[in-house]
Parts: structure tokens; C-alpha cells; sequence
């Protein structure tokens, strides 16, 4: 069984307010120019999947997903 994570930076529309962002404890998150970054390590697609899911039944807007080199860290 593989144990390695995986880095993700994902960048959504608006400023999101400490409430909101607290609803993603497996980032960090910071703003830049009026959006949110959240960046952070996932164990696997399925946790991916999971906070994709959170950012569309929060009614986000999903601007951008890069999944970080592999030696980066999160």
C-alpha cells in the first residue's frame, strides 16, 4: 500500500472568510488579488474528490487545480 500524498493547490473565486476556509482543515489557506489558494496534501483522489465536493456544494467557484511536483512541499 502506497503511503505517499500528494500536494494540491487549488485556487477558487472570492476572498473566503475564516469561517469558510475553516471547512478545509487539510489546507492552508491564504489571498491573493481577490481569489483563495488552498494549498495542502491529500492521502489519495478519493479525499480529492471529497473536497471538490465541498467547494461545489458551497456554491465556489473552482478557478484553478495543479497537483505539485512530487519533491515539492506542501
Amino acid at each position: 500500500m502506497n503511503d505517499a500524498r500528494t500536494c494540491y493547490t487549488i485556487r477558487v473565486d472570492r476572498e473566503l472568510g475564516p469561517g469558510v476556509a475553516a471547512l478545509f482543515p487539510e489546507f492552508t489557506v491564504t489571498h491573493d488579488e481577490g481569489a483563495t489558494v488552498m494549498r495542502g496534501s491529500l492521502p489519495d483522489q478519493a479525499a480529492l474528490h471529497g473536497v471538490l465536493t465541498r467547494i461545489r456544494d458551497l456554491g465556489l467557484t473552482l478557478i484553478a487545480l495543479a497537483r505539485e511536483n512530487d519533491n515539492s512541499e506542501c
